[in-house]
């Protein structure tokens, strides 16, 4: 993820394994998510949205691992939940 700073948009490139194969995405946006989002409709060809993005850590310090919560919707209006850790 590289951050343009105030008033710049963030980019990032990133892999994900899709039925096993990796595939590539690049996007950008004015903030994280929104360049994760514009990679992953780009390199899956889909449209998604993200309605609503919660995160907390699980532990305390420089080593804690973290937990997102995120609700999309698909352009046929279908409402998905994702939960991750990290």
């Amino acid at each position: 993820i590289r951050t343009g700073g105030t008033g710049k948009p963030t980019s990032i490139v990133g892999e994900l394994s899709v039925d096993g194969k990796l595939v590539q995405g690049m996007g950008s946006g004015n903030g994280p998510i929104d360049a994760f989002v514009t990679a992953l409709n780009s390199a899956l060809g889909t449209d998604i949205d993200v309605i609503d993005y919660a995160e907390h850590a699980m532990g305390a310090g420089k080593a804690a691992t973290a937990v997102a919560y995120v609700e999309s919707r698909t352009a046929d209006d279908l409402v998905r939940w994702g939960i991750g850790t990290a």
